[in-house]
Formats: structure tokens, sequence, C-alpha cells
């Protein structure tokens, strides 16, 4: 099981900027199924052995201590779970908004190398063993104590703690001093937080890529380059993704019929609907929702 064990915003208004889980999953065998999510992730294992497979074609064997990375939108999933090997970890999704200011230079997008690296060949999972893997290991463990307890400011306790792993990160990839990141600004982060916002407030409307531009206060070809810099995907398939995980949770939680959760969720015809979700989550609704009900997809990055 999935356990959120806290949760951050800057303001009871604001969306939601940090989460930390505690995962508990037995040894198990699933289908494959396509998650991602928006939100950066460092994931630690304390224990457990088995498969961890990224963008459908690389696959890394886990082994307790491994510490595990995933950019925006990164496909990633844990098929296999070894039988003895029971996995418990403890994982964080973050927006870099949480790391970001939009007044100090101190706090900017350097601490994000890692996660704005476009090599084909980015390793997902730290170097095995190191001095740096023990350490996140052990910070990501004060920050569920710090979770857990709630002493004063604990917030911002997790908030130093974040920004001491993801130093830890930078030092110990080798690609981090490489990544240019010169044309991109903490700025450029809020304004295409703000379109993301839209999107998720009128996801079931019609959206127009010009409209989300405007949002983001950037001419549309502009707005279109940052947009996948930062989100590793196009507008048009951040929209596409948001919409069928939307459709996923009507699909596990209604009774509605394929077709009405194909128009309620931005699509104009099943076949469309149906073509996309397969595309992204690896089979079509019906089995999707089939293989929910049965319990097979377990709550699990």
């Amino acid at each position: 099981m999935s356990t959120p064990t806290v949760q951050i915003s800057y303001t009871p208004q604001s969306e939601v900027m940090f989460k930390l889980f505690h995962n508990e999953v037995p040894a198990c065998n699933r289908p494959y199924f396509a998650h991602s999510h928006p939100e950066y992730e460092i994931t630690v294992f304390i224990s457990g052995k088995g498969i961890y497979t990224v963008d459908r074609k690389k696959d890394y064997d886990v082994q307790p201590g491994d510490v595990f990375i995933f950019r925006s939108n990164e496909e990633h999933f844990m098929g296999t779970i070894e039988p003895g090997h029971d996995v418990r970890t403890i994982g964080i999704h973050f927006l870099p908004q949480m790391v970001l200011s939009q007044s100090s230079n101190l706090f900017d997008i350097k601490y994000l190398r890692a996660f704005l690296n476009k090599d084909s060949s980015f390793e997902n999972r730290l170097p095995r063993g190191t001095s740096a893997s023990a350490d996140i290991t052990s910070l990501m463990e004060q920050m569920k104590n710090e979770a857990d307890q709630k002493l004063p400011d604990y917030e911002l306790m997790i908030k130093v703690k974040l920004l001491a792993i993801l130093v830890e990160i930078n030092r110990h990839y080798e690609f981090s001093a490489d990544t240019d990141l010169s044309h991109i600004t903490n700025e450029h982060f809020f304004q295409i937080s703000r379109s993301m916002k839209y999107i998720d407030d009128h996801l079931t409307e019609e959206l127009r890529l010009d409209d989300l531009a405007a949002v983001a206060n950037m001419s549309t070809s502009y707005f279109s380059h940052i947009f996948k810099t930062v989100n590793r995907v196009s507008p048009l398939d951040y929209i596409i993704r948001k919409r069928i995980d939307l459709a996923m949770d009507e699909l596990q939680q209604t009774n509605k019929s394929i077709l009405e959760i194909a128009y309620h969720c931005g699509f104009n015809n099943t076949a469309n609907f149906n073509r996309a979700f397969r595309n992204k989550i690896g089979v079509v609704p019906s089995d999707y929702r089939k293989q929910a009900r049965l319990n097979i997809l377990k709550d699990y990055d």
C-alpha cells in the first residue's frame, strides 16, 4: 500500500508542492502499467528486491539501499517484486516551485540540474553503494521522522533536507555540470505552473494552445518550447495524460460507460479515447477497468 505521510503547500489555497510517501508492497508480478506524473520523484529502497522498468525500455534490478530519481512525466513501474523480498520504500514527489524563489538567486534551478537533464543515457538509479546513496537514504528517513512527529516548523526542516538531498544528487551525477540551463529562469517555472493549473481547472473543456500561452504570458512558440523543457512532454501530450488520469479515476470509481467517460474527459469518440489510453497506459480502458477491479493494479510507484 502507498501511504501519504505529509503534503506541503505554501498556503492553504495553493497547490500541493510536496508529498512524502511510505510504501509497503508484498511480493507480486503485475502486468505492465504506465505510471507517470508531472512532479519530480526521489525514492529510496529500505528493503526489497525486484525489477523497476523505466520508459518501457530500461530495466533496473532493485536492492535495499538503492536510490532512484524520476524526471517530470518519466514513465516508471515496478512490476516484479521477488518472493521473500517484500518492498519498503520512502518516496517523495515535489514540484520545482518547492525549491525555487522569484525573489532570490540563492534558491534557483541549479538544484534541479539532474531533473532537467535530457541525455538519453540518463541513469535513474544513483551509483549503488556510494556515500551519496547512504546520505540520501538517511536524509529521507529524517524527513519521514519530521513528517511523523510534526514538531514546530517541521515543514521548513523538510525543505532544508530536500535541498541537501538535491545537492547530493548534483554532486554525484557526472553530467550535472554540463546541463545547460542558461535559457531557463525561475520565472519560467512559475509561468508554466500557471498554465498547468489552468489546464487542471479546465480539463474537460476545449483547451487551445494560444490560450495556454496567454496564461503564461508567452508567445505560443516560446511557450511550447519552455513547457516541453520543463515537463519533458508537449502541452498537447500533457493535456492528454491529464485527461487519461481523470478517466482512470472514473473507470475505477464509477459505473459510467466507456463512451460517457470518453466524452466527459475531452475525447470526441471512443476510438480516439481507446487509442490514446492504450498508448499512454498500455491497455484499453475496458481492460484497465477489469484489472483495477481485480486489484491487479496495486497502488505503488
